[in-house]
């Protein structure tokens, strides 16, 4: 249910984004619009699977058959883990479009490259698919759920995510305080 409401509510979003009425930038609208897209294909996958799974329990006579392996429950939700790095790598990438707007606000906003958009929309999407592949390598996935909805993952794949994301984290804070002392 929750999914079906945020499919329809992420296509609204991109229908008013996509609007030229709409009084934000290119490189903002279509990293916004990136945004609503992960939303949509991580909720669209999880709602098939919820589907499918319904239809396995109510057509299967054993429920020794409704048991699927976690390697095939990765596999399935894999696009849906990479959409949902997406999202979160995206509030990044949005804040660094942003930034490149502040930094040079007198040229930017007038003649703002649709290229700065594309290249962070393609690097978000890129980090997004690599971490998605990297969780999937890092744990041998052994065994058997009952639903791959509720698949839950080995939580020592957690301490590198985790390290990245904190490294990532320091990097970024460091280059604030460093740009500040040298401006």
């Amino acid at each position: 249910m929750a999914c079906s409401i945020g499919i329809g509510a992420s296509a609204s979003f991109i229908l008013v984004l996509t609007r030229r009425t709409v009084p934000l930038h290119i490189n903002v609208r279509l990293l916004l619009v990136s945004l609503a897209f992960a939303a949509i294909i991580s909720c669209t996958v999880l709602l098939l699977i919820a589907i499918y799974g319904l239809v396995l329990t109510f057509s299967s006579l054993d429920s020794c058959r409704l048991l699927q392996s976690k390697s095939l429950c990765s596999l399935l939700r894999a696009p849906s883990s990479a959409a949902v790095y997406a999202m979160i790598i995206g509030n990044f990438i949005v804040g660094i479009e942003r930034s490149i707007a502040t930094v040079q606000y007198r040229t930017y906003e007038i003649q703002g490259s649709i290229q700065v958009g594309v290249g962070l929309l393609i690097v978000q999407w890129l980090v997004a698919v690599l971490i998605g592949l990297f969780e999937r390598g890092v744990h041998e996935i052994v065994g058997f759920v009952h639903y791959c909805t509720a698949y839950v993952s080995d939580p020592s794949s957690a301490i590198p995510k985790l390290s990245g994301m904190v490294s990532a984290e320091l990097i970024m804070q460091f280059s604030v305080k460093f740009k500040k002392l040298t401006s």
